[in-house]
């Protein structure tokens, strides 16, 4: 993969969600924030070596930035309107409730990221 696989594919997340939501706004994405925040800093993560700690950071922020500002975007379009989880059924209920989601997909991908950055290679096989 890339240098640039996570960050276009979480903008294609972003994309997806938009239009999906823009084509059904009474329709719930409960876990499209999670993904779109967590899927840049883990793919990039799972890349192997050359990965640094500043890296992972700044994926999982980069992360968390498009989801929360597609949040935003969804809900000045009035797009985000399903009910939520936890929170009841206001535009702001979910709002707090994607970017919660977003905060921990950000967390749950820089979790991944660092786990397979401390784990040792492999050895090759020789057969």
């Amino acid at each position: 993969m890339g240098a640039f696989a996570g960050f276009g594919l979480c903008l294609c997340g972003a994309v997806g969600w938009a239009v999906l939501a823009g084509q059904h706004p009474g329709d719930r994405y409960h876990w499209a924030a999670f993904v779109i925040a967590a899927i840049w800093v883990t793919v990039d993560g799972l890349r192997g070596p050359g990965l640094t700690q500043r890296r992972t950071v700044n994926a999982a922020t980069g992360g968390l930035l498009v989801a929360c500002l597609s949040v935003l975007a969804l809900v000045a379009k009035g797009d985000l309107t399903g009910g939520s989880i936890l929170l009841g059924s206001s535009v702001v209920a979910n709002a707090v409730e994607h970017g919660l989601a977003a905060v921990a997909g950000s967390a749950a991908g820089m979790m991944v990221a660092l786990w397979k950055a401390s784990t040792p290679p492999r050895e090759p096989r020789v057969w």
